[in-house]
């Protein structure tokens, strides 16, 4: 199946997803869509909360080089879920230790509630997607970025 290319793109596509099937599939339909110039899986929340932290680092260098980046944290996670990570990340860019302004978040989860809606708006997260991620959906989130 060819997929629609969107004319705009993200430099960087993020997910941070414990369910390595998903981040395949996700993966591969970002790259297909031509929506980003990388699309980087971590299956491991800690892994990906530690990479998160270098690449925003407050350092000059990462914030000259900051781009529009959009991260998809999966709610639920062995280790930190989806807004714990954003808890720990808008503590550091607080205290000054992240740049953040040019990356926007989304949360994707297997059972969507009003509670992680609610949730969500507190933390300024772009959407929460339910698990299998849909194609217009993407669409729909990437365009609100990008």
């Amino acid at each position: 199946m060819i997929l629609p290319t969107m004319d705009r793109k993200l430099k960087n596509i993020i997910l941070v997803d414990d369910d390595e099937i998903i981040g395949m599939v996700t993966k591969r339909l970002l790259e297909q869509m031509l929506v980003t110039v990388e699309v980087m899986v971590f299956s491991d929340s800690l892994k990906g909360l530690k990479f998160l932290k270098e690449k925003y680092g407050s350092s000059q260098e990462n914030q000259q080089h900051a781009a529009t980046d959009l991260v998809l944290l999966d709610i639920d996670m062995p280790g930190f879920g989806g807004f714990e990570i954003l808890t720990i990340l808008k503590d550091l860019k607080k205290t000054g230790l992240v740049y953040l302004d040019n990356t926007h978040f989304a949360i994707i989860t297997s059972h969507k509630t009003e509670k992680e809606e609610q949730l969500a708006s507190r933390y300024d997260v772009l959407a929460v997607l339910e698990k299998p991620l849909r194609l217009e959906e993407i669409r729909n989130l990437i365009s609100k970025v990008a």
